[in-house]
C-alpha cells in the first residue's frame, strides 16, 4: 500500500504529515497528494505496512551448494602409521558390509580390524592423499601408502534425495540441530522457495574451522540440479504471538526508535519500544497496536530525494 501526504515544517519529533485532497492512484491501490516542504510542492507517495500479530522466526542464514548425494566419510584406523594394502576403485558401487580398504597388520593398534567396510550402500569416492598432493598432483590414496590414524581416506556417496551442503561458523553451528526447518532459495530459480529440514550437523570442524551442515530439500522438483548455489535460512527459534512490523519501518530520532504512524490522513513520528528482530521483521513491545499503519520510508526523505 502507498499513501502520500502533505509535509508541514517542523522537527522530526514534532512534525506532522497531513493529506490534502488525495485521490486514488490507479494500479497502486493508494492515495496521492502534495507534500509541502518549505516553499517546495512535490507529489510523492509513501509505502506503508500494517502491524500484525504473528510468530517471530529467528534464523541462521548461510550460502550453500545443491547436492544429490549424502556422503559418509571413512577414516584410517588407529595405529603408528598403518600401511594401506588395498582400496576400492573410484566410482565403484558397494553394498553395506563390503570391504572398501585393507591394511597390513604391522603398525595397527592391537584389537583394530585390518579392514574397513562400507557402512551403507553407495558409490566410492577415494580422497586425495595430502602427502601426494603437496606437489599439486592431486593423487588419491593408493596401496602402499602409510596413513595417519583418523585421516579421511574415502567416502561413500548415498543418493538420498536433493540437499544443500552448508558450512557454518562455530557460533551459528551451536544454534543448529537436526530436524529444524529451513527455507531454501536458489540463485537460478529466483521465483521459487523450497521447504527444507536439517538432516545432519557435523561435530567436527573442517580445515577452515567451519562445520558442515546438510539441509534436505523436501519435495521433488525437476528444475533442481547439483551445483546450484542456494541461500538457506534455518529456523533456530520461534517466538509466538508477537506484534510485527518491517524492520525497515523503524527509524532513529535523537537516539530513540521511532516509526511514522499514519493517523487518518496524516503521518506523525511515534516512539516505540522494540523487541527482538530478524533480518526482515521487528517485534514491537510497546507503542503500536495490531492494524496500525506505519511508513516503511521516511516521508521527509522522499521530499529531499525529489
Amino acid at each position: 500500500m502507498e499513501v502520500a501526504a502533505r509535509l508541514h515544517p517542523g522537527t522530526m519529533s514534532r512534525g506532522r504529515w497531513a493529506l490534502r485532497g488525495g485521490f486514488v492512484l490507479a494500479g497502486l491501490g493508494g492515495l496521492l497528494a502534495a507534500y509541502h516542504y518549505g516553499s517546495d510542492l512535490a507529489n510523492v507517495s509513501v509505502p506503508v505496512a500494517k502491524a500484525r500479530q504473528a510468530n517471530l522466526v529467528i534464523s541462521v542464514d548461510a550460502r550453500g551448494v545443491v547436492e544429490d548425494t549424502q556422503p559418509v566419510l571413512m577414516i584410517a584406523p588407529e595405529g603408528a602409521r598403518p600401511i594401506l594394502a588395498a582400496i576400492a576403485a573410484p566410482d565403484q558401487s558397494v553394498h553395506k558390509g563390503d570391504v572398501v580398504a585393507e591394511f597390513e597388520d604391522q603398525g595397527l593398534e592391537r584389537g583394530t580390524s585390518p579392514t574397513l567396510r562400507a557402512p551403507v550402500d553407495g558409490v566410492v569416492r577415494v580422497l586425495p592423499n595430502p602427502e601426494r598432493t603437496a606437489g599439486g598432483s592431486g593423487a588419491v590414496f593408493q596401496p602402499g601408502d602409510a596413513v595417519f590414524p583418523g585421516m579421511p581416506m574415502l567416502q561413500i556417496d548415498r543418493k538420498l534425495g536433493t540437499s544443500v551442503l552448508l558450512e557454518l561458523e562455530d557460533v551459528d553451528r551451536a544454534q543448529v540441530s537436526v530436524n529444524q526447518t529451513a527455507t531454501v532459495r536458489l540463485d537460478a530459480l529466483a521465483d521459487a522457495t523450497f521447504a527444507g529440514r536439517v538432516k545432519s550437523v557435523s561435530a567436527f570442524a573442517g580445515p577452515d574451522h567451519r562445520f558442515a551442515v546438510r539441509v534436505s530439500i523436501e519435495g521433488a522438483d525437476a528444475r533442481l540440479r547439483p551445483g546450484m548455489l542456494a541461500s538457506v535460512a534455518i529456523a533456530v527459534r520461534t517466538i509466538p504471538h508477537q506484534l510485527l512490523i518491517p524492520a525497515r519501518a523503524v527509524f532513529s530520532s535523537d537516539g530513540e526508535p521511532v516509526v511514522f504512524l499514519q493517523r487518518g490522513h496524516e503521518f506523525e513520528p511515534h516512539t516505540i519500544v522494540p523487541g527482538l528482530r530478524n533480518d526482515v521483521e521487528m517485534a514491537v513491545v510497546q507503542g503500536l497496536r495490531e492494524g496500525d499503519l506505519v511508513a516503511i520510508e521516511n516521508p521527509s526523505d522522499k521530499v529531499h530525494r525529489r
